[in-house]
């Protein structure tokens, strides 16, 4: 395991990943569509670039449903 923090994709850098627009991504934030951002400050929102490359690799998931996963990978790991 890495000792290096980890990346935070601001919302142009996430739209590039997914290759949508920033409009894109802020609609999808907005209907639940994304994983939960990190506030850096009230208007700055980043998100966890290894949280997002697991939401791509368990098929973009919905908000509610990424969460569900998420704990019952919690509920698992020791």
């Amino acid at each position: 395991m890495s000792n290096e923090p980890a990346a935070l994709l601001d919302p142009e850098a996430l739209a590039q990943r997914l290759k949508v627009s920033k409009a894109t991504i802020k609609r999808m934030k907005r209907t639940g569509k994304l994983p939960r951002p990190i506030y850096l400050g009230p208007r700055m929102p980043r998100w966890n670039e290894g949280e997002i490359n697991h939401w791509i690799n368990s098929g973009c998931l919905s908000l509610d449903k990424w969460v569900t996963l998420l704990d019952m990978e919690r509920k698992v790991s020791p």
